[in-house]
């Protein structure tokens, strides 16, 4: 029982972290959508 306990423990442990990941992931990601949306900007305007 001690071992089931611990293991239920783990995986939420696990699972809370990896949830706290994805956040983390999506907010970079957004954020380097957004540098890449001003580089293209900047190169658009060295074009013309």
């Amino acid at each position: 029982m001690k071992d089931e306990s611990f293991c239920i423990e783990f995986a939420s442990s696990l699972a809370l972290m990896l949830l706290e990941l994805n956040a983390e992931l999506l907010e970079f990601a957004d954020e380097a959508s957004n540098v890449k949306a001003e580089l293209s900007v900047v190169e658009l305007e060295r074009a013309c």
